[in-house]
């Protein structure tokens, strides 16, 4: 996410390239796409949407899209904290990443999505920490990391039960709820990802992780016309993996279709290295 020695104005327009502007690519082709079928399916909805501008909102749009502008605000705080309020001090990074934290959660608790400002602070401890993690991990024993987050992950799960939906703002009311176990969580998905990275495909696996935006961004818009197969998959999860499959194939190819078709929207992801 940060480039070695970056400035903020060269910062700024490399993730904005990165994210801003696949998400408005994506929330184009998605408008373009399923406002029509609204209209089709239920005209009233549509204009009842067009009235209150709901038509436009992300979550009526392209959910999923959310996430790219929390990672941008994400990204850009923890910048700051880095490399400009405090750039040799790591506990002072994390101290002002926990108190971005507990800004973000006083917000969300009130309801104030802020264009997902709200979601970007919450999520800064975490890019902050991954931060620190990455610096360190030549001199990390990842076994133990490993079993500590996987055992941190289920006492604390365990202990707390926590309902989250960070995209609504779905938060538990205790802080600590939320961000033990999804801390422990990411360090077990670190950990195990460190592990796959010894496997003889993990060029494969790096591959499809590196066009993983395309899943994410495009399902939404498969999702419709593999719909029909819902009806018989429910109670079936072999089945349910099948039609998972399908979607995310599809995704996958739809967006290789999209970057082969604009590149110059996606050069980035052949010859910039982040």
């Amino acid at each position: 996410f940060f480039l070695k020695d970056s400035e903020f104005c060269v910062f700024l327009y490399k993730r904005f390239r990165t994210l801003i502007v696949p998400c408005a690519f994506f929330w184009a082709i998605s408008f373009i796409c399923a406002t029509p079928l609204l209209y089709l399916r239920n005209r009233s909805l549509f204009f009842e949407r067009l009235s209150d501008h709901t038509l436009f909102y992300f979550i009526t749009v392209n959910p999923p899209l959310w996430f790219l502008i929390a990672l941008w605000w994400a990204l850009i705080a923890s910048f700051i904290i880095i490399y400009v309020i405090s750039p040799r001090k790591r506990g002072g990074q994390l101290f002002i990443s926990l108190i971005c934290f507990t800004l973000g959660y006083i917000l969300a608790k009130k309801g104030l999505y802020l264009f997902y400002i709200t979601h970007g602070l919450i999520a800064t401890p975490f890019v902050v920490i991954g931060r620190i993690y990455y610096q360190y991990k030549d001199k990390i024993n990842k076994k133990v990391i490993l079993i500590s987050a996987v055992l941190g992950f289920l006492l604390s799960y365990h202990y707390f039960k926590p309902i989250v939906n960070l995209s609504i703002l779905e938060l538990p009311s205790n802080p600590f709820a939320y961000l033990l176990p999804s801390l422990s969580g990411s360090f077990m998905i670190i950990s195990i990802c460190y592990f796959i990275g010894n496997l003889s495909k993990v060029k494969f696996l790096s591959y499809l992780g590196a066009l993983s935006l395309f899943i994410m961004a495009l399902h939404g818009n498969v999702e419709p016309f593999i719909r029909p197969l819902h009806n018989y998959i429910t109670n079936n999860w072999i089945y349910s993996l099948l039609a998972t499959f399908i979607e995310c194939s599809l995704s996958f190819y739809l967006g290789l279709f999209l970057m082969n078709k604009f590149p110059l929207l996606f050069s980035y992801k052949k010859n910039e290295k982040t």
